[in-house]
């Protein structure tokens, strides 16, 4: 699984290059997605990352070709609620295994135990079970995530 900032761009090459392969998409409220682009330094993912404006523009254009590719390869897409991971990790894992023809494993369940080297932007949460407690922090900085935020609701993504 990968799970770059600008995959959904490519959604298509991959679903061209990998007839088989499955999309899982994770539903996230686009402000939290934002919010945690502006604090995370991408070396490879442009300056977007860093702008709120263009932050804005960028999750509208996720939104919107998301929704495109997901009616367009609705048999590839697996779509998942973030939200639905903290409550039940197991009921909600099975499936997307199940969907990709693969057997059960405790490990898929038990990945925070995985003691490999990770180079992500989210190395240190998968040492973590899901959890709620970032969730809302985003509220935090409602305030600042102003103008990403009103380019959500000006084009329907919000």
């Amino acid at each position: 699984m990968e799970k770059t900032s600008v995959n959904f761009l490519y959604v298509g090459l991959i679903a061209r290059a990998l007839p088989d392969a499955r999309i899982v998409h994770v539903g996230v409220n686009p402000t939290v997605v934002g919010s945690a682009l502006v604090k995370t330094l991408f070396q490879t993912d442009g300056p977007h990352a860093n702008d709120l404006t263009d932050i804005g523009y960028d999750m509208c254009a996720w939104s919107h070709l998301t929704t495109h590719w997901r009616d367009a390869l609705s048999s590839w897409f697996i779509n998942i609620d973030h939200e639905a991971f903290f409550d039940d990790l197991d009921g909600e894992a099975r499936p997307i295994v199940a969907d990709c023809k693969l057997p059960w494993e405790a490990a898929y369940r038990d990945f925070h135990l995985n003691r490999s080297l990770r180079s992500t932007a989210s190395g240190t949460q998968i040492r973590r079970l899901p959890h709620r407690s970032s969730a809302g922090l985003w509220r935090h900085y409602e305030n600042e995530l102003a103008p990403p935020a009103q380019t959500l609701k000006r084009e329907s993504v919000l």
